[in-house]
């Protein structure tokens, strides 16, 4: 589940062209929530993709739903959501279907004064990862030291399709993991205003052919 924030296009169209100004009050930036948390909202994600291990080539497709249970204390004394997704992956080659087994994940989310933490439990000092509440193009940060990992707001201005509808100024976060020598992940998110994570491509290209996979899990119901 994730994330909402600004978009600036239409102030940078005023300051472009100042002529348009004729001594009315100056718009302000429209500001937009990527990170909206509600106990009790639930979205539904498909995935489907290619995966490579082994030097074997699989059809992936998959569901996944992730849904916001309840507000619980942090032990250094900050209220988290919690957030429960689980999900299940089935993977075709040939003739042969591999059903995998259900998996499932907790977290829990925290809006500190300026960025999304998440954090593994309620006892954990250190943010699993993050991601700034206020987005500017070409921003960057450390999303996650474990991996290691940098954001960068590419773009505030994506329109996606998706099976749960069209949604406007999608802000697009680019994941960058800082992998071996010889292979790449990147993740890219798109998150909608005032609902959170719309699609998510997840890439990984070893330069060996032996690991890789594109990934894409898609928005179906919310």
């Amino acid at each position: 589940m994730l994330a909402r924030v600004l978009c600036l296009s239409c102030a940078l169209a005023l300051v472009a062209c100042g002529d348009l100004d004729h001594g009315g009050p100056v718009e302000p930036p429209v500001q937009y929530d990527y990170f909206p948390l509600s106990v009790g909202s639930i979205m539904s994600y498909q995935r489907v993709g290619q995966l490579v291990t082994g030097g074997v080539q699989y059809t992936v497709s998959g569901t996944r739903v992730s849904s916001v249970v309840r507000e619980v204390m942090h032990a250094s004394g900050f209220r988290t959501f919690e957030v429960f997704a689980t999900g299940q992956d089935t993977m075709f080659v040939d003739t042969t279907y591999i059903v995998g087994e259900p998996y499932s994940q907790t977290e829990y989310l925290y809006r500190s004064a300026d960025s999304l933490l998440a954090y593994a439990d309620t006892l954990t000092t250190t943010a699993s990862w993050r991601i700034p509440l206020v987005l500017q193009v070409g921003d960057t940060w450390t999303y996650s030291s474990r991996p290691p990992s940098t954001g960068t707001v590419v773009s505030l201005e994506e329109t996606v399709s998706v099976p749960a509808g069209v949604f406007e100024h999608c802000a697009l976060l680019q994941i960058d993991y800082i992998a071996a020598q010889g292979s790449g992940h990147q993740v890219l998110l798109y998150v909608a205003p005032d609902l959170g994570l719309v699609t998510m491509h997840d890439t990984l290209e070893d330069t060996t052919g032996t690991e890789s996979h594109m990934l894409v899990d898609d928005l179906v119901s919310y």
